[in-house]
């Protein structure tokens, strides 16, 4: 280690390792400076403040901070580093998914980060889950919009939802159900659902190609997206070895089963709501409203009486 300012000096200059350990110090930990009396060396300057004479971690642990998102007092236990220099409480992480994309997030100074924090919270808030299988998939119906919760709190049992996993609807290209390996069923936009003997639905003959064994390791829900960044999300309703004759693999199923239903509708909302404009417009139709049209614009001149008698012929089928 070299030491270019005896320990009675304020400043200390260290080179990249550690005097104790041996090891790198961590990018974070190095502040890029000059030395003031040689200023001509320039360095990686580590200023521990444990080196410090007035450095009192019991105090600093007593010291109270303010989050700057939400105003929460936090402290040493409680605070949570987004970046060096920004730190925020432990709901506030939450309800970003911040700590989910720490590599992305070091990089930003610190007002970059708060702007990204208060961006996702409000993101996420603006969310308002309309539907919900069981709180693997949840539905935001009124603004069209999904995701898939990447954890949930045990204590308040509350999803947790990264902002930045908030998809639209049409974003969705297709979906299956996977058991161990073997596909069970499948599904997507304009294509009908296959597999749904399955779950009991007459009429569609695909049993999948699961072999006969008493237990399972995974079973999953797989959507293929139209998004270039996140191709694939991956529901994962079984991850470890599970009896099927157990209570927790039929409530799986059941999942699958409200997953898969839920997946359909949206896949179809198009289809739908085409079938509904098209009854509408049929059943708004009436000759009456038709020839009072003709009438108006044969009393305006706009058509001859020959051509009024014509098209009114044709409506009374006459």
């Amino acid at each position: 280690m070299d030491e270019r300012f005896d320990r009675e000096e304020e400043t200390r200059v260290k080179f990249f390792s550690d005097e104790k350990t041996g090891e790198d110090l961590n990018e974070d930990d190095i502040i890029y400076g000059i030395d003031e009396e040689n200023p001509s060396e320039a360095g990686a300057y580590y200023d521990d403040p444990e080196d410090d004479d007035d450095f009192d971690e019991e105090e600093e642990k007593k010291e109270k901070l303010t989050c700057p998102v939400c105003g929460k007092e936090i402290n040493f236990f409680t605070k949570k580093r987004v970046v060096r220099g920004l730190y925020i409480c432990g709901d506030c992480e939450d309800k970003s998914a911040i700590d989910r994309h720490k590599k992305e997030i070091k990089k930003y100074s610190p007002e970059e980060a708060l702007k990204t924090v208060v961006y996702r919270i409000r993101k996420a808030e603006e969310f308002t889950v309309t539907k919900s299988a069981d709180g693997y998939l949840l539905l935001d119906n009124g603004r069209e919009l999904w995701t898939v919760p990447y954890a949930a709190t045990l204590i308040k049992n509350t999803p947790k939802i990264d902002p930045e996993h908030i998809f639209p609807f049409d974003a969705i290209e297709s979906y299956e159900l996977i058991e161990d390996g073997n596909l069970l069923a499948k599904g997507g936009r304009n294509k009908p659902l296959i597999g749904g003997l399955l779950f009991g639905n007459e009429g569609a003959g695909f049993s999948g190609n699961s072999e006969d064994h008493d237990t399972v390791e995974h079973l999953q829900v797989r959507i293929n997206l139209n998004d270039m960044t996140t191709p694939k999300v991956f529901i994962n309703l079984i991850f470890k070895e599970t009896d099927k004759d157990k209570r927790a693999y039929g409530r799986a199923f059941l999942t699958a089963q409200k997953i898969l239903s839920m997946l359909e509708i949206i896949c179809h909302q198009d289809d739908r709501q085409e079938e509904d404009a098209k009854k509408t417009s049929s059943s708004d139709y009436s000759p009456a409203d038709e020839i009072k049209k003709y009438k108006e614009l044969l009393d305006m001149g706009a058509i001859t009486q020959e051509e009024y008698d014509a098209k009114k012929a044709k409506l009374l089928d006459l």
